[in-house]
């Protein structure tokens, strides 16, 4: 077997090197950084950070609406999570009537308790079905992540 040969998708490591209280850190594309060793520690823990929450989000937080979406698909025509600009959570579930649906309350009080139970504090509405322009007097669906439902 030869080692020499790499595969086009063959991913290569970028190096660090330490010399004393600093890192450098020179990918092939890129210039050089030379930056403190506890900052190097810390952008690598705030990468491994980020990326958990990411898996996190997904598994959890958006698998556990879309599976209640699909459990209450009688009712509900989508569901849309618009990007957080803070602490909060938002969540929007579009029902398939026109009218607000009192019945499909309760389920929605139930999912709010499960997700904060889960770690997951939202803010879970209720928006009758209506046109695109309704939906975004109250949130951008083109700045959403669409859980549930056909697109548009």
């Amino acid at each position: 077997m030869n080692h020499a040969q790499e595969t086009p998708t063959r991913l290569r490591a970028i190096q660090l090197r330490w010399d004393g209280p600093t890192v450098v850190v020179h990918p092939e594309d890129e210039s050089r950084f030379v930056k403190e060793g506890a900052w190097a520690v810390s952008a690598c823990q705030s990468k491994l950070a980020a990326e958990r929450f990411v898996q996190q989000f997904t598994s959890e937080f958006l698998t556990s609406i879309r599976i209640w979406c699909q459990e209450h698909a009688k009712s509900v025509a989508a569901c849309y999570v618009p990007l957080p600009t803070n602490s909060n959570l938002n969540v929007f579930v579009v029902t398939q009537s026109a009218q607000y649906d009192f019945g499909l309350s309760e389920a929605v009080a139930e999912l709010e308790f499960s997700l904060f139970e889960k770690n997951w504090p939202s803010d879970i509405n209720q928006i009758p079905a209506g046109s695109m322009e309704d939906l975004q007097t109250f949130f951008d669906p083109a700045a959403s992540i669409q859980v549930y439902g056909n697109p548009g």
